[in-house]
């Protein structure tokens, strides 16, 4: 099963709103508030390559109060 680990800077003051969408959606497994670097850092599973990828493009990316996000895909667990 593919799994890719997310990292995530929101707008300021929109973490808690980002989280919540995150959680929403089924491929996420994990998704932590951190300090440091980037505010949020997702594991994200799914069946297939191309779900892992449209999942991360199509779906996260895609959630407001987002400003950017930075995607690695785990090769081998």
């Amino acid at each position: 099963m593919p799994i890719a680990f997310v990292y995530i800077n929101a707008e300021p003051n929109g973490k808690k709103e980002v989280l919540e969408k995150l959680r929403a959606i089924p491929e996420v497994k994990y998704s932590y508030e951190v300090d440091g670097i980037y505010d949020i850092i997702a594991k994200v599973e799914a069946k297939s390559l191309g779900d892992l990828t449209d999942t991360i493009s199509e779906r996260i990316k895609k959630i407001d109060r987002i400003r950017y996000c930075v995607e690695q895909i785990a090769i081998e667990e």
